[in-house]
């Protein structure tokens, strides 16, 4: 097909898609834009060198009538929603055409024009191709954005190993001040030891910050893009196999390094409560008295832990059943990728849930290691009394169903290797 049969065809084809009419130079009526006679010159060249003269002649007539129509008159307040997708079609069509004629000047006109073309397939991809790139270039940002929160984690890991060790050292200053009976030194230590627990907690606070702006929020291009644009079935084959691949390949990217980076964070949690119980176990050594109102605080702040352990299993019981649901799924009709991917969501639900309870036990641990810590004498006083007798009864009532969730997920999971 000929470079000015596709023009011809494409206009037919987008006035066929938005039902207006062809663009012209006078918006859609008036003079004719003068591009198919440039086109028509070009097929009926001769010479090579004539066919480029051609080519040179049609790319000024294009670039003249697109700022005329697109730089100029497409300001019109009154353009219809048709009008608008028409002039877009056109305008990709003819960045198509120009690439074109570029290419048979870069030849000297030893190439030609007669290609391979569809008209009908390029005017469906223009339709909906700037939908279709928007969504994936969002795919691609999300990727970006959990690749950053997962690089921020692994920075604040590093972070609080170092705290870490830092507490370590701090807790064996204050045990040898004590011993000493050296009270600035002991000041010191614990001055040390706050410094060390406020440093984990910023660090802590930040990294959250972070995953749920670019994680877990509805806003995030992560979140936006779980579900892929979805090509109409006009769209050519090769045109939408490429498509998918990018778009594929950027959720994938963006959700492994989620994955990764949630997982990291999950130990950021449990690091952060290991230095607050190292920084707590401390307190024996404090040649300083014992302050009951600092550990109503820390009741608060186990229960605040609390809190975020029943958020992680707010909806745990809908595991309960889980394998069977899976198995009475009807799975016959799916071709074998399409069933594969079934089964890889159904195991990320698994795994999902899995971390969940995992994390929620972890943190549940991790308040009975902070109760543990806080001296008897101080336990025994009644506010704090209450507030450990309260905090265990609701993680016992927590851990009696851990087990029953733990087998609900092994047999989806049984099921579901079953199944591929």
């Amino acid at each position: 097909m000929q470079l000015d049969t596709y023009w011809s065809e494409i206009k037919n084809q987008s006035k066929a898609i938005t039902g207006v009419e062809k663009v012209k130079l006078g918006l859609f009526s008036g003079n004719a834009s003068g591009v198919g006679t440039a086109l028509s010159a070009v097929t009926k060249a001769k010479k090579p060198a004539d066919a480029v003269k051609a080519a040179g002649k049609a790319k000024t007539t294009i670039a003249n009538y697109l700022v005329k129509v697109h730089k100029v008159e497409a300001k019109r307040p009154n353009l219809t929603a048709p009008q608008k997708q028409s002039m877009s079609i056109i305008e990709k069509a003819l960045g198509k055409i120009t690439k074109e004629l570029d290419a048979l000047v870069a030849s000297g006109g030893a190439n030609g024009t007669g290609k391979d073309r569809n008209a009908a397939e390029d005017a469906a991809w223009f339709k909906i191709k700037d939908e279709a790139m928007a969504h994936l270039q969002l795919r691609e940002q999300g990727a970006v954005d959990a690749a950053a929160v997962l690089k921020s984690a692994q920075d604040a890991v590093a972070a609080l190993k170092s705290a870490a060790a830092g507490v370590a050292k701090a807790v064996q200053q204050a045990q040898a001040t004590r011993q000493k009976g050296d009270m600035a030194g002991n000041l010191g230590a614990f001055d040390l030891l706050q410094r060390y627990v406020e440093e984990a907690e910023a660090l802590e606070k930040k990294i959250h910050a972070e995953a749920n702006a670019k994680l877990h929020s509805g806003d995030s291009p992560l979140m936006k893009t779980r579900s892929d644009y979805k090509l109409p079935d006009t769209i050519a084959k090769a045109k939408a196999d490429d498509y998918r691949m990018k778009s594929n390949t950027a959720f994938r990217k963006g959700d492994d390094a989620a994955q990764k980076a949630q997982e990291l964070i999950r130990g950021i949690d449990k690091a952060v409560i290991q230095i607050k119980t190292a920084a707590e176990r401390a307190e024996t050594y404090s040649m300083q008295g014992k302050d009951p109102g600092a550990y109503t605080k820390r009741i608060d702040e186990m229960n605040r832990v609390l809190g975020q352990v029943k958020s992680l299993l707010a909806k745990m019981d809908t595991v309960e059943g889980l394998a069977e649901k899976i198995k009475q799924w009807d799975y016959s009709k799916l071709a074998p990728p399409a069933k594969t991917k079934v089964l890889d969501d159904r195991q990320k639900i698994v795994d999902t849930f899995r971390a969940r309870l995992e994390q929620a036990d972890t943190q549940c641990t991790a308040i009975e290691e902070r109760a543990k810590a806080i001296p008897g004498e101080i336990a025994e006083y009644p506010q704090i009394k209450s507030g450990l007798t309260a905090i265990a009864k609701e993680i016992a009532g927590y851990r009696k169903n851990f087990g029953g969730w733990r087998k609900d997920l092994d047999d989806a999971e049984k099921v579901i290797a079953e199944l591929r």
